[in-house]
């Protein structure tokens, strides 16, 4: 059964508060994984405030930075949360690079009244990536990885890297009580 065909509009006139710009870790797991529709297996889904995705599967950092005006600007968004630099890591462009395209990135949110707020970049599985879409990965793309998140800590930013590791003695998180 399928269900009845609707329009789907979103209208840059609408003055989005919040919107997220990047891959397809953002759009929804890409579409050979899974696509936007799939909500459990979208971040964005699990967003207590209404948020527009202007994401797209496959971007690089220079793809991102391409279609900004076109994609993020119409939208108006007041907030820009931004996951960026996976694609392009992995397919072997340097840290130093990435890092550059993402202070462009944040020069053109604050040249326009958005305030960009970054995402750290989340651990890959490199056999899992050549299992489904036949590419390998830059086998420096842990360091790389490294690199661009250490560069996120620094600036306005959300850390996805790696969950809280709860304290096995109290319902606090490690950083919360000391070992012993």
């Amino acid at each position: 059964d399928w269900s009845p065909v609707l329009k789907f509009r979103n209208d840059p006139q609408d003055n989005w508060e919040i919107a997220v710009f990047g891959d397809s870790i953002s759009h929804g797991g890409g579409h050979i994984s899974y696509g936007p529709a799939d909500h459990e297996f979208s971040w964005l889904s699990y967003l207590d405030f209404p948020a527009i995705n202007l994401s797209m599967s496959g971007d690089t950092s220079v793809t991102m930075l391409e279609r900004f005006e076109a994609d993020v600007l119409p939208f108006h968004p007041r907030y820009l949360l931004i996951l960026n630099g996976t694609n392009s890591l992995r397919a072997g462009v340097s840290a130093a690079e990435v890092i550059a395209d993402l202070e462009e990135l944040k020069a053109r949110c604050l040249a326009n009244g958005i305030r960009p707020i970054f995402l750290t970049l989340p651990p890959i599985n490199p056999e899992n990536i050549a299992r489904a879409f036949d590419e390998p990965t830059a086998d420096d793309w842990q360091t790389q990885f490294s690199l661009v998140n250490a560069f996120l800590r620094t600036e306005v930013h959300i850390d996805v890297h790696s969950p809280p590791i709860p304290c096995c003695r109290r319902n606090w998180l490690w950083t919360d009580c000391t070992r012993t």
